[in-house]
């Protein structure tokens, strides 16, 4: 027979069913909600980065951000010394863990070449594939284009003479021979034209990202002044001239800027005289003693100023004009150009006024003026020649100086675009220098002694005789610039 349970027993028994519940309870719900935080901790792990673009070398070594674990070596720049001079135009770099972008230009290579009629370019840079590229002349853009050579046509320009304070226009047009004379002294010059122009060239390059980059400016001086003549049998290649300083008046390299600049110079339409002759008188200085300082003329009707070296020529003509204009000796780039243009415009490459030309022919020629032979050494006025002349017992075949432009009378046949003695009457001095021996070079005929039509680009042009010293035969020419 069961025992009765107290009511005490019965309450002890109810308390401690719920205890035993509530621990229950209480180890279930622990279990879920640590059960709870793996399965979330799961779930982001495999979902919060699933669109991540997130690289593990992108991110410091040791650190892990959205499960990703970094590998980059942090580098220190705290000691780098670049400044954006030193770092190409467009692109970054970090200094002391600062960003920084370049400035400096980067490196642009052009290969220029030109004629008088056109420019070429060449882009010698690689700027890679797809890249565009600008051309540029006086800062007109020629348009874009991928090629990387380009020819441009250029136009040179003339320019009207100047004419220098104390001079005037006297005869002649500028494609025929355009005559200036100095009012106080008589000298005369003929204007030259050399077309000329100023050409500035930059190219820019756009690669195929869009940055572009800028070549440095080139600037072009273009002109028809040469010294490498058309003609094949004209010879230079042991010849040379030393241009100068570009800022001494007197130099050729002034010269040639010159020409660039004002599009043209003058050459003296004479050769030069002696100091103090007047047109139509004997000179006043006898064979001996010619090779002295003093200015010379540039006028017709008188003896060229001979027997006088290299030196002191080249000393007196420059003596003639040195303020507003300069004069200088005639350089192979002034006579080169002469040559070529009267060729161009005339068509006539032959010129007279040698010794004893065309005096053969049997017909009376009216040449006034005076004479000179070296062996005689005198100096007599002489008109009216004919195939028999005598010319003071000095006789036929023997070499003649005769003056400057001596066929005035006879309309002047025997100059070229009203520039006389291009092949005659004596041998010229020119500033060339012979290569092997230092010696200068003497042009333009000089005394021929037959009866041949000479051309002022004759055997004695093409393979001239050269020295130092004073000759019978050689006189000069000035030439006039500013």
């Amino acid at each position: 027979m069961m025992k009765k349970i107290s009511k005490k027993q019965k309450i002890t028994i109810v308390v401690t069913i719920l205890v035993l519940i509530i621990i229950l309870s209480t180890i279930i719900t622990v279990n879920v909600i640590e059960n709870r935080k793996v399965a979330n901790t799961d779930y982001l792990d495999a979902t919060a980065n699933a669109g991540s673009t997130l690289v593990a070398s992108y991110i410091k070594n040791g650190i892990t951000i959205g499960g990703i674990t970094g590998t980059l070596e942090v580098l220190d720049t705290s000691d780098a010394t670049a400044t954006p001079e030193d770092i190409l135009e467009g692109k970054t770099a970090y200094v002391n863990g600062v960003k920084i972008t370049g400035t400096k230009k980067r490196p642009f290579y052009l290969d220029i070449s030109y004629t008088t009629e056109s420019i070429t370019i060449k882009v010698l840079t690689d700027f890679g594939e797809g890249a565009q590229y600008e051309y540029f002349i006086n800062g007109e853009s020629q348009g874009k284009t991928s090629e990387k050579e380009y020819t441009i046509s250029i136009e040179l320009e003339n320019k009207t003479p100047y004419i220098p304070t104390g001079f005037e226009h006297t005869e002649g047009e500028i494609d025929t021979g355009y005559v200036i004379k100095d009012t106080s002294i008589g000298n005369e010059f003929v204007w030259v034209p050399v077309k000329a122009g100023t050409f500035d060239v930059y190219v820019e390059a756009t690669d195929n990202g869009g940055y572009v980059t800028k070549s440095d400016e080139t600037t072009l001086k273009i002109s028809e002044l040469t010294r490498e003549p058309e003609y094949s049998d004209i010879r230079y290649t042991d010849w040379y001239e030393d241009d100068g300083d570009v800022n001494d008046k007197k130099s050729i390299a002034y010269f040639k800027n010159s020409v660039l600049e004002n599009c043209g110079f003058y050459m003296g339409r004479y050769e030069m005289g002696m100091p103090g002759q007047v047109s139509g008188e004997a000179p006043t200085l006898e064979i001996d003693e010619r090779n002295v300082s003093g200015i010379p003329v540039c006028i017709g009707n008188v003896i060229p100023w001979i027997n006088i070296d290299y030196e002191t020529a080249k000393s007196n003509l420059e003596s003639m004009y040195n303020g507003e204009v300069q004069s200088a000796m005639m350089n192979s780039y002034a006579r080169t150009t002469t040559l070529n243009w009267v060729n161009s415009t005339s068509g006539i490459n032959t010129s007279g006024n040698y010794s004893n030309t065309t005096w053969y022919d049997n017909s009376s020629v009216n040449v006034r003026g005076y004479y000179e032979t070296p062996d005689y050494g005198i100096s007599e006025q002489i008109q009216n020649y004919t195939s028999t002349f005598d010319l003071g017992g000095a006789g036929v075949g023997l070499t003649i100086l005769l003056y400057t432009g001596a066929d005035i009378q006879n309309g002047n046949q025997w100059s070229n675009n009203n520039i006389y003695d291009l092949g005659g009457n004596a041998e010229e001095w020119s500033t060339e220098i012979f290569n092997s021996n230092s010696e200068h070079r003497k042009s333009g005929g000089g005394f021929q002694q037959d009866e041949n039509v000479h051309s002022i680009i004759d055997s004695n042009t093409a393979f001239p005789s050269y020295g130092l010293t004073a000759s019978y035969s050689t006189s000069s020419r000035p030439i006039l610039y500013k």
